[in-house]
């Protein structure tokens, strides 16, 4: 358990979005899990959307990117 301190501002804002029972360290909980939802929330979001051209597009340009990576190491290699 921490201590925290807030102006008179910031703690009538905290209070005034507490609901029932609802303590302090739920809705701060709760506010952060809002603004930082977990990337698995977007696994998938473009295929569902239709961007299969896209992503097949984004692939493409990945693997390339990988191809001349790997042989600008190979140059750098033999110099």
């Amino acid at each position: 358990m921490k201590t925290v301190t807030l102006k008179d501002e910031a703690y009538y804002k905290l209070a005034s979005l507490k609901s029932g029972n609802e303590s302090f360290s739920e809705v701060i909980e709760k506010l952060y899990e809002e603004s930082n939802p977990p990337l698995e929330k977007y696994f998938g979001i473009l295929k569902k959307k239709g961007y299969e051209s896209a992503i097949k597009t984004w692939e493409k340009i990945k693997e390339k990117d990988k191809e001349l990576f790997a042989k600008k190491m190979k140059e750098l290699e033999n110099r």
